[in-house]
């Protein structure tokens, strides 16, 4: 999905300063309208920056991901679990155990697919470290009608925050920007706890009150 303008006006204040910062990026996306492979853009403001993809939409020519691997499985070892900054702007609604960037008929049930986001998620809260920020940009329920496999709700950070005992920081649903006056996304800023991601079937509970898949 990427960064646009909009979404990183409301996100920056809380990552500030980003210089000598360590970041981890589900995704390899990029900055919008500029075009600037995050990566290179963090970088130049002295984060260390790693991003990890499948590799379905990491097509960006001489830049691919720092890492290729399945997101809905444990990342590799060799990634660190202490990053300051860990990001999803526009890559978890994408989960599914098909591996297909956008449904399709041939794809697996609702209850399955929740496995796969559940994972996803998963990596990002163990590769944060305590006290670390989490930005989380999904698209919301009732927009984007065929991009992904799960439409978030501003209910779901609300009660997974309050379980987990972290700080939400912002919690919004916002128009994308960038010349999009249709789609709306749900925008979360969240400070990590030193509580462990919460056992499969209590993720599922919470995933059919507050994730759609449509």
């Amino acid at each position: 999905m990427g960064i646009t303008d909009k979404t990183w006006k409301i996100v920056e204040p809380y990552l500030q300063p980003l210089n000598g910062k360590t970041m981890l990026e589900l995704g390899n996306q990029q900055f919008y309208p500029a075009g600037d492979l995050a990566k290179i853009w963090f970088e130049k403001r002295g984060v260390a920056h790693i991003s990890v993809d499948l590799g379905l939409n990491s097509d960006h020519g001489k830049y691919p991901p720092d890492y290729v691997a399945d997101l809905t499985k444990d990342l590799p070892r060799r990634i660190n679990k202490r990053f300051d900054i860990v990001t999803d702007f526009g890559t978890c609604e994408h989960m599914n155990m098909c591996k297909c960037p956008q449904p399709k008929s041939c794809c697996h049930p609702r209850a399955v697919n929740a496995i796969a986001l559940y994972f996803a998620r998963r990596n990002m809260r163990e590769h944060c470290r305590s006290g670390g920020i989490m930005v989380f940009d999904n698209p919301a329920a009732g927009y984007w009608p065929g991009h992904g496999f799960h439409y978030f709700t501003e209910e779901h950070y609300t009660l997974l925050a309050r379980q987990l005992g972290d700080t939400l920081l912002h919690l919004s649903t916002e128009s994308v920007g960038h010349g999009n006056t249709q789609d709306k996304n749900i925008t979360a800023v969240i400070r990590r706890s030193n509580v462990k991601f919460p056992p499969l079937n209590e993720y599922k509970r919470l995933y059919d009150l507050t994730i759609k898949q449509t």
